[in-house]
């Protein structure tokens, strides 16, 4: 069993990690359509954390992401999730919770992480970026719900980080560019 929960939880930090995501998105959503209730999530991660391991190295880097988990954890709800997208992204679902409720979640983690530094010598002031998406308005299913959190989290990041975006600012499709978005999550 050590062996399906070391699947289950990130190593590292302690949440989920990303192998069930799938699965519970899918029936988050489901749950949330049958009875009709408010289902949102957040993509969200550090600024400029590639800059901590590249200055401090990735033993401080990974402490950085610990207790950035945790005050994720100790600022969500017991009913929310948190799972490790990868690298520093974080993704929270938060179940029967309207966009209006996740925004002013997602101001007081804002608040939380910026307010207090990261321990170690020296300690590291550090902000986050933040996507937020809502089932149904923003998307019918996870591929959806996920890529327009994804698509809000790229937009917060273009608008200077340390903030969220949780609409769309131009109503128009976008083209996004899509190469360097990915040169982007590589490095």
């Amino acid at each position: 069993s050590n062996i399906i929960l070391s699947m289950v939880r990130d190593p590292l930090t302690g949440v989920y990690s990303r192998v069930t995501l799938g699965q519970r998105l899918y029936e988050e959503i489901n749950r949330s359509r049958r009875y009709n209730l408010p289902l949102t999530i957040i993509l969200l991660d550090l600024d400029h954390y590639k800059s901590v391991n590249d200055a401090f190295g990735h033993l401080r880097g990974d402490q950085v992401l610990v207790t950035f988990a945790q005050r994720l954890s100790s600022t969500i709800r017991n009913a929310d999730l948190i799972y490790r997208y990868g690298g520093d992204e974080f993704l929270l679902v938060l179940p029967n919770t309207s966009k209006d409720r996740a925004t002013l979640l997602g101001q007081r983690l804002l608040e939380a992480i910026r307010a207090v530094p990261f321990d170690g010598h020296p300690p590291i002031n550090l902000t986050v970026s933040m996507g937020i998406a809502s089932f149904p308005e923003d998307g019918q299913n996870a591929e959806n719900l996920f890529a327009k959190a994804d698509q809000r989290h790229y937009f917060a990041k273009r608008r200077g980080r340390n903030g969220l975006v949780s609409d769309d600012p131009i109503k128009q499709p976008l083209l996004l560019d899509t190469e360097a978005r990915l040169v982007e999550r590589d490095e």
